[in-house]
């Protein structure tokens, strides 16, 4: 009896349930190595890019105050700390903070496989959602083939989600289901796809839809191959349930394609918006900034993200709702004026996006260049990000763009330039001509840099463009020099053509 006034009381105390309206627009992948740009910098810029997505729940009252009350010190296991209220709750009752919505979790293990080749069609449509607040965007997953259910016929929205579910559900949202059954990337997914580099990562870097052994191994070696997972990042993991802060990464990742690049220092600042932020694990953090950055993600009335709390399969569907359609999407606003920041040009038709510099002669000197560029007609330049690049003509612009798409490595402009470190990279072809073409900007970028030290560096650089012309074959180069605050570092690389990287740390 008092287990049942327990909860009756805490249902008393949560709001009624309201429907969660989904629509479609975007979705996708990606990490660093592959994806966060065979768009990027060739060799000038540092930065990458990385993964993390979430669910969107808060908390009653008595959960909150079991929460708050754990300090950072004290802090050791927020599960821990979820169970005592569950307890206290008699149930596990919830509210979601992506919609205000109350949620009466189940509570039973998982132990469902999740192999669908059990499943019949008489898991549709699902019993069990009917009146749940994520009804109509599990109907809308359903349909599209997308998800499956469970060998009784229900879809258990409130059971947490497996590391390999949420996966599956992920890379099926970008895929269709032809009229002989068999599934492929959907056309309409890769043409929202901004680079080509990044569509022919998708179709040519191996997929089979098909399920294995276990049952998602090919959809894992898939998310491998990628970048929506790293390699190891899920070692004995998939049959798990997923934390909040693992959805982030792979939430993330998944909308890269769509998104674009968000850079790490970015993510980290970001994250410092939850009051839990030092209870992330590993790197996990900068992720769940750049969800909330994204809009794919937010914590909960209290201010926390609870990064290890499971994520539930309807939360699941609600992050990848979110990634396809960004009208759902709530981004979170970040104080920036602390930090040395600009707001740089997307690569490639992606959007504009915040970048953070070390420090404030960084932006200094890359407003400088800005300034510079705008009135140079002798060359074709264009800006990515925070870096430069600059060609003879707009024809070599276009063959250097081509070879991206075919991720050929090869460098085809002539001059690159932008921030590394705390410092500056410049990489330039080793020719006289390039040279004499570019000999403007130089002199502007030295001088920005060094002030009066700059024709000592000027200097030191074109003696080392006369030994390379006078030496008949390099294997490896490397010099360096102390010139003002900053050590000049060069060295030489072929890529069809002589290049100089010069770097000042």
């Amino acid at each position: 009896m008092r287990k049942m006034f327990i909860i009756l009381a805490a249902l008393l105390l949560l709001t009624p349930p309201q429907l969660v309206h989904a629509e479609h627009d975007q979705a996708y992948v990606g990490i660093e190595e592959l994806l966060a740009e065979s768009d990027e910098v060739d060799g000038t810029d540092a930065e990458g890019a990385e993964s993390y997505a979430e669910s969107g729940e808060t908390y009653d009252d008595a959960r909150e105050s079991v929460t708050d009350s754990v300090s950072v010190e004290s802090y050791a296991d927020s599960e821990n700390a979820y169970a005592a209220t569950d307890e206290a709750l008699a149930e596990s009752v919830e509210t979601d903070a992506e919609t205000g919505e109350s949620v009466a979790e189940t509570g039973e293990a998982n132990d469902y496989t999740g192999d669908p080749s059990s499943e019949t069609a008489a898991s549709l449509p699902f019993p069990d959602i009917r009146g749940h607040w994520a009804e109509e965007i599990i109907m809308q997953y359903a349909d599209g083939g997308i998800i499956n259910g469970f060998p009784d016929g229900t879809f258990r929205p409130d059971q947490p989600v497996t590391t390999a579910e949420f996966i599956v559900m992920v890379i099926n949202s970008g895929t269709r289901v032809d009229e002989q059954g068999v599934r492929d990337w959907d056309e309409a997914f890769l043409e929202r796809i901004v680079t080509q580099s990044k569509k022919n990562i998708l179709k040519f870097a191996g997929h089979d839809f098909s399920y294995g052994d276990p049952w998602y191994q090919n959809y894992v070696d898939m998310a491998m191959n990628i970048s929506l997972i790293g390699r190891f990042q899920f070692e004995e993991e998939y049959t798990k349930p997923l934390t909040r802060e693992k959805a982030a990464s792979i939430a993330v990742n998944f909308s890269m394609v769509y998104d674009g690049f968000i850079q790490n220092e970015y993510g980290d600042i970001a994250a410092t918006i939850f009051k839990d932020f030092r209870h992330f694990s590993s790197m996990y953090a900068r992720f769940a900034g750049k969800a909330a950055i994204l809009g794919l993600m937010q914590g909960g009335p209290g201010g926390e993200f609870n990064p290890q709390r499971q994520l539930t399969r309807a939360e699941a569907l609600t992050i990848i709702s979110r990634i396809h359609d960004k009208s759902l999407r709530e981004p979170a606003e970040i104080d920036l004026s602390p930090y040395p920041y600009a707001i740089v040009p997307g690569a490639n038709g992606y959007p504009d996006q915040v970048h953070i510099f070390m420090n404030e002669k960084q932006k200094e000197v890359y407003e400088i260049i800005v300034q510079a560029v705008r009135h140079e007609d002798d060359f074709f330049s264009i800006q990515e990000f925070s870096s430069f690049y600059f060609y003879e003509d707009e024809s070599q612009y276009e063959r250097h763009m081509e070879s991206r798409d075919l991720l050929d490595g090869l460098l085809r402009y002539d001059l690159g330039v932008g921030p590394l470190g705390s410092g500056f990279d410049l990489v330039i072809k080793a020719t006289e001509e390039t040279l004499d073409r570019y000999e403007n900007i130089l002199d502007i970028l030295l001088e920005s840099i060094l002030y009066d030290d700059y024709i000592e560096a000027k200097l030191f650089i074109l003696e080392n463009y006369k030994k390379i012309h006078e030496t008949e074959y390099i294997t490896n180069y490397y010099s360096e020099k102390e010139v003002g605050d900053y050590k000049i570092l060069i060295s030489y690389f072929y890529r069809e053509i002589p290049y100089f990287s010069i770097r000042f740390e």
